[in-house]
């Protein structure tokens, strides 16, 4: 489950990175 939870991570800090081009509702 901790992998889960790294993944959302990640992917929230590249949306933030990548300027929330993406849904980042989660």
């Amino acid at each position: 489950m901790r992998a889960v939870l790294e993944q959302l991570e990640a992917r929230r800090a590249q949306a933030r990175l990548g300027g929330g081009q993406k849904r980042i509702d989660a």
